[in-house]
């Protein structure tokens, strides 16, 4: 209170409190974000965790119970793949907390500078739709683990697909390899890559299909796999659906897989050279998809009627893939002209790739120009054209001018390689190609 004199009293004014500082009110984007967790549901949240990586992920654990648990949830890994090539970090904690993922690496050479990845491969409780296995050394531990990550992934069973590559020249490790996946029931692809100057000359296979599952199969064919693949085709024979067998010169000795494969009844699309006897896939009715490598060298010129009588007889086909290996000028006439003498062609894709002796050779020949073009008419149905003409312009000219509505009334996607030499973009402002455009 104030003392005021008036006269002989004194009157007493009250005195103004200071003004208070007014309290924050929380504003609405505050508020959102306090709430904003809570207020989620689960599977918003889930779709968030899932474009985190991975120690992100890890992290999140540590906030709240909620995000805890659904950290771990299949949901937010199965569309993960860990171990990649350029991750050298500790795969062990998502080997440990991870309850799924889409794949699973494993590259021998990194696991040597990682040590504890062997143990917590064999024991992970993380199941893999897809594992890839390369193995480039002949360490018994290395070849030991992997067939207990095989038969640990087939435990967790959620294993589909299994590749595995070995440069090992111990046939022992390799046949158990082989026979760990070949026994690895509920498989729907498998690839085997062995690379053929380390194979031993025999290779013994000591194990049982238990049923047949596989859909894809892969591996590259050669002398000491032989018994292996003809193994695998007869034993998966009734749900075979693709098969590549590569393009090792060596597969040309490995005759006795073709009955196996004629008798398969879902293939839809064979990848392999020209084995001798491969004629007979023309009357394979479910095939619309062929991978030809056509082996040029003077030993086996006598297999390539074989290659084009399929390409004749094959009226079925709907994509034709043909690699010449190695590309020289006077032998594959007979096999692009196999194109044109069939009047019922269903082909809508076809690819015509050179391969030289060497890298700067590839495409260097294109010999069968006026074959492509005189077959081109035969092919009323083709939508898509991919062809190497090694450089020339002149060629590449000649074919863009044969390509016009008349001789190819379906096509709609060209692509024409020039290789390492000439400028494509100079290739544009030719008169030829401006008149074909």
């Amino acid at each position: 209170m104030e003392k005021r004199r008036g006269g002989a009293e004194e009157v007493m004014s009250p005195v103004p409190d200071p003004p208070q500082a007014e309290e924050p009110q929380p504003t609405r984007h505050a508020s959102t974000a306090s709430l904003s967790l809570e207020l989620l549901p689960d599977d918003a949240l889930l779709l968030v965790l899932r474009y985190l990586d991975v120690p992100s992920l890890l992290t999140c654990r540590l906030v709240c119970r909620r995000l805890g648990v659904l950290v771990l949830h299949h949901e937010v890994w199965r569309h993960r793949e860990i171990g990649g090539y350029g991750d050298r970090t500790c795969m062990c904690p998502q080997l440990r907390l991870a309850p799924c993922v889409r794949l699973l690496y494993v590259f021998s050479e990194l696991n040597q500078r990682v040590p504890c990845r062997w143990a917590a491969l064999a024991w992970t409780r993380c199941a893999a739709a897809e594992v890839r296995l390369r193995l480039l050394d002949d360490a018994a531990s290395t070849y030991a683990t992997a067939v207990a990550l095989i038969f640990r992934q087939e435990a967790l069973g959620r294993l589909r697909s299994l590749a595995v590559s070995s440069s090992s020249k111990k046939a022992s490790k390799i046949s158990l390899l082989m026979a760990t996946a070949s026994s690895t029931p509920g498989l729907e692809k498998l690839e085997l890559i062995v690379y053929e100057s380390s194979l031993p000359t025999h290779l013994q296979l000591d194990c049982s299909i238990m049923a047949p599952s596989l859909r894809h199969f892969k591996c590259n064919l050669c002398h000491p796999l032989e018994p292996y693949a003809n193994f695998i085709v007869a034993g998966h024979a009734a749900t075979l659906e693709t098969v590549d067998l590569g393009s090792e010169a060596s597969s040309m000795a490995c005759a006795a897989i073709v009955p196996l494969l004629v008798g398969l009844p879902k293939l839809t699309k064979l990848s392999c050279s020209n084995i001798p006897g491969v004629e007979v896939m023309a009357a394979r009715d479910s095939l619309r998809d062929l991978e030809l490598t056509v082996m040029t060298e003077t030993e086996h010129r006598g297999a390539l009627a074989g290659a084009a009588a399929l390409l004749r007889r094959a009226s079925q086909l709907q994509k034709v893939t043909v690699y010449y290996s190695p590309g020289t000028p006077d032998v594959r006439v007979d096999v692009v002209r196999a194109l044109a003498s069939s009047r019922r062609s269903r082909v809508e894709s076809l690819q015509i790739h050179n391969y030289g002796d060497n890298d700067d050779d590839d495409g260097q020949y294109f010999c069968h120009l006026q074959e492509l073009i005189t077959a081109m008419p035969s092919l009323p149905i083709l939508r898509r054209l991919c062809v190497d003409v090694g450089g020339s312009m002149e060629k590449l000219d000649e074919l863009a001018l044969a390509i016009t509505p008349d001789t190819t009334p379906a096509l709609r996607t060209v692509y024409l390689g020039l290789g390492e030499g000439p400028c494509g973009h100079a290739w544009l402002h030719r008169d030829a190609n401006c008149a074909g455009v």
